[in-house]
């Protein structure tokens, strides 16, 4: 024999629904609710993973000082590589010209084995005249650092070198 709920049941079916809605809804809004509080504290974790360090570039930014209009400087950066059980390599850089002048990268393909760095140049060429800041980006294979922005700096002069007689 089979009991119809429906049948035996003394209450309408309409509260029993809602109440089953009202219920599925606050539980909707609290899972909600954790999954926001989940993300907040994921968020303020730190992105990298504990076992791995991050490549140390030196300067992030490089001042070159007083130069002439179209004179060209390198300059030189250091990458330090403090993970002490993994290789990273730094694969390349940026080279671009524009209205302010050129970078053109120098550097090689080079790997930079645990505790061990490695420098690589970047040629600079301003145009105009005044204070010129040009970012450029270099290429790795370090985690959460597949490009990392460089700056090179200088004060334009119009104006080059008088000859002497």
């Amino acid at each position: 024999m089979t009991i119809d709920p429906v049948k035996v049941s003394s209450r309408p079916e309409r509260p029993m629904v809602s109440a089953l809605r009202v219920g599925s809804t606050l539980a909707g809004l609290a899972g909600v609710s954790m999954l926001i509080a989940g993300a907040w504290a994921w968020r303020s974790v730190s992105i990298a993973p504990p076992t791995e360090s991050r490549l140390v570039f030196e300067p992030m930014m490089q001042d070159v000082g007083p130069v002439f209009e179209g004179e060209f400087r390198f300059v030189t950066f250091r990458v330090t590589n403090p993970n002490e059980a993994r290789s990273y390599r730094v694969l390349g850089g940026e080279s671009f010209c524009d209205a302010e002048g050129c970078i053109f990268w120098r550097g090689e393909p080079t790997t930079i084995p645990p505790g061990g760095s490695s420098k690589f140049q970047v040629e600079w060429k301003g145009l105009g005249a005044g204070r010129v800041d040009r970012k450029f980006s270099v290429y790795t294979d370090a985690p959460g650092q597949a490009i990392v922005q460089l700056t090179v700096s200088g004060d334009l002069m119009k104006t080059g070198p008088v000859a002497l007689p």
